[in-house]
């Protein structure tokens, strides 16, 4: 069992601890700089009271000319500045690139920081998703003449043609929300960094040619560049005297080359076309192994891969990325792999070795991110370790232990988010707000079940004022988190039966949101939400309601299932519910099909995982027995209780109706 509550404690106490030594060492190293304020292209003005906030210096604030002075306490010359703020009300970060490029220097030069009015950036991002709109409906326009042509020349049937409208109106809003997602990389940059070529492609985005732009990122080759720039290093690393007279500009370009990619896979997310998220595979499978020093962008393509479901390859890479870490003696990178392999075990149908990865993983890599200085950048993946182990506590009915780690878990993030600073994304924010909901959803199950309401009405809170900016991203996040409130107002019993239909109700209404831009996405989704909706109209003996909700998610959880996922959980529940329903509408037949059914998918989950489905096969085999007994089969009836005894001998209704059988029998 993990226990770092004292870990998170550090964290929340870190800015204001005074760490022995450093006062003695301080003014050991300097770092000139200005604060700009951007006003276009090649034009920009000095910023005055900017407060600047970096790892192992104290806080400054610009003056009149926008000029500040850090004097960093035991850094060097060479050494990476981590920025935790930079911060001017109505302001952001503008070359938020060169900031991640951020070295110490021996040069007496001022390293520039440009910061743009948030107004400003918001009419720029809306005059190029004005432009990117109005392409893609002119591409629409045209796309639909075409069917509509097809369809009066009877090339196509009516179905055919309203199944192809209905694709180009689902096609047509999937990219224009993946315009959106990713458009920020594009209005958010300062060109006078990028090369006359970059610098043109960027001009291709602005004006919404995204097709031309993918191509000219093609034809540049950046991989290759890549590539041979490593090469370059690896032949200078050989002479140590030349390696470090060229390695701030080798550095730089290294930089570069990277950020150019992380443009073009934005470009290609922007695309969103399966093919695109192949072609963003590759390049990512490709930086991984272009250069086997550069751990972090093997744990990117693992992540990548991990995100597409491919678990067994991701599996493959997070184990060469802990023995590269391993061989490099780099422990924090190392620890976090064996994290993300113990978690993808898991997914692969090995719990325990995945289990063992995954808290050992996690207890080092955590106790090493205690101690970095760059603390802030590991958080969110120390956070999600603390999730995942948590689940599996609650997987196993651990709720004390759960709650400590969703605690864990929580208390990073909001140290992040705390933090005001560029780590303290809308990402982390997001994650921040559905960890708390998660928590309180698993939490629910519990004597713990008084904290879920507070946790996800937190968690609410948090994902609204995400929501209010952008709606079309976290509608769906709203809706989850309206889903869990209801099944906490549903756990706590019949004075919250009102608030629950309309908790249910509310997540309803956010998921159609969500489904009217990417039903795909979205519909699994919005099944458990109809099952528990279904699940409460049971509650109140509404049974046809709730049959309906119950055969609309059984739908949907068929048809989702695959390779990569699998709902047989799922299936199991409401399979079990549309029998439940039926056998108290006395339509018996009914209920033994669907009996039939639940059975098929909850013995092989029993087989494989026996304690977490004992009392769910239990109750299968026992329906079944009732069924059978309503039909006047009882010797069936008496054969599957019997089977359930062997399950659970100490049910007390599958004993009395045992003895019910025998006596009619006459055993």
């Amino acid at each position: 069992m993990l226990t770092n509550m004292t870990h998170i404690n550090r964290y929340l106490l870190l800015a204001a601890t005074c760490v022995a030594g450093w006062v003695a060492a301080y003014g050991q190293c300097t770092q000139r700089g200005v604060v700009y304020e951007y006003l276009g292209p090649n034009k920009r003005q000095p910023l005055a009271n900017v407060e600047v906030i970096v790892s192992n210096a104290s806080s400054v604030v610009t003056d009149e000319n926008g000029e500040f002075t850090l004097q960093f306490r035991s850094q060097q010359p060479g050494s990476k500045v981590n920025v935790r703020r930079i911060l001017k009300s109505g302001y952001t970060i503008f070359n938020q690139e060169a900031i991640d490029q951020w070295y110490i220097t021996n040069e007496d030069i001022p390293f520039h920081v440009i910061l743009v009015k948030e107004e400003k950036l918001a009419q720029a991002r809306a005059n190029l998703m004005g432009k990117a709109e109005k392409q893609l409906n002119l591409q629409l326009e045209k796309d639909q003449k075409t069917i509509a042509l097809d369809y009066r020349k009877k090339r196509i049937t009516k179905e055919e043609y309203e199944r192809r409208k209905k694709q180009l109106q689902h096609d047509y809003e999937n990219k224009l929300l993946d315009i959106d997602t990713y458009i920020d990389r594009f209005v958010l940059l300062d060109l006078s960094g990028l090369s006359e070529k970059e610098q043109d492609i960027v001009r291709l985005v602005q004006e919404a040619k995204f097709s031309e732009a993918i191509s000219q990122y093609e034809q540049a080759d950046l991989i290759g560049k890549f590539e041979q720039q490593h090469q370059q290093q690896s032949q200078l690393e050989s002479d140590e005297q030349a390696f470090e007279a060229a390695e701030e500009e080798l550095r730089r370009q290294r930089q570069q080359i990277q950020n150019s990619i992380a443009r073009q896979i934005d470009l290609l997310r922007m695309q969103g076309k399966k093919q695109s998220n192949n072609r963003i595979n590759q390049i990512l499978h490709d930086l991984a192994y272009a250069d086997t020093t550069d751990l972090d962008q093997m744990f990117v393509y693992g992540r990548d891969l991990r995100s597409l479901g491919r678990y067994d390859a991701a599996q493959k890479v997070y184990e060469q990325l802990r023995t590269r870490a391993a061989a490099m003696n780099d422990s924090l990178q190392m620890y976090r792999a064996e994290m993300f392999v113990g978690m993808v075990q898991i997914k692969n149908g090995e719990p325990h070795e995945g289990d063992l990865h995954l808290e050992h993983g996690l207890t080092n890599f955590a106790e090493l991110v205690n101690s970095s200085e760059n603390n802030l950048l590991y958080l969110p993946d120390v956070s999600y370790g603390y999730e995942q182990v948590a689940l599996r506590k609650s997987k196993y009915f651990k709720y004390d232990e759960a709650k400590e780690f969703f605690t864990n878990g929580i208390l990073a993030l909001e140290y992040v988010v705390l933090s005001g600073g560029p780590y303290a994304t809308t990402a982390v924010q997001s994650q921040y707000g559905v960890m708390q909901v998660i928590a309180g959803k698993e939490l629910r199950k519990s004597h713990w079940v008084a904290d879920s309401e507070r946790l996800i009405k937190r968690g609410i809170g948090t994902l609204d004022q995400l929501y209010q900016k952008k709606n079309y991203l976290y509608a769906a996040s709203l809706a989850y988190a309206w889903n869990c409130l209801g099944q906490v107002y549903y756990t706590i019993g019949d004075n919250y039966l009102n608030d629950c239909e309309e908790a249910y109700l509310t997540a309803l209404k956010y998921y159609e949101e969500a489904s009217s831009r990417n039903p795909e996405a979205y519909r699994r989704y919005e099944a458990e939400c109809r099952y528990n909706l279904g699940a409460f109209y049971n509650t109140i003996q509404d049974y046809n309601r709730a049959i309906e909700c119950f055969e609309w998610s059984e739908k949907v959880w068929k048809e989702e299932t695959n390779e990569h996922r699998s709902f047989e959980s799922y299936l199991s529940d409401v399979y079990f519910d549309l029998g439940k329903c039926h056998y108290l509408l006395k339509n018996y037949d009914r209920a033994l099909h669907y009996d039939i059914l639940d059975l098929e998918v909850t013995e092989p989950l029993y087989k494989k995982e026996p304690v977490v489905y004992k009392d769910r096969m239990g109750t299968c085999l026992l329906h079944m027995a009732n069924v059978h007994y309503a039909l006047g089969n009882y010797k069936e009836a008496l054969h599957f209780c019997q089977r359930a005894m062997m399950v659970d001998p100490t049910y007390r209704e599958t004993r009395e109706l045992q003895q019910k059988l025998k006596a009619l029998i006459g055993q």
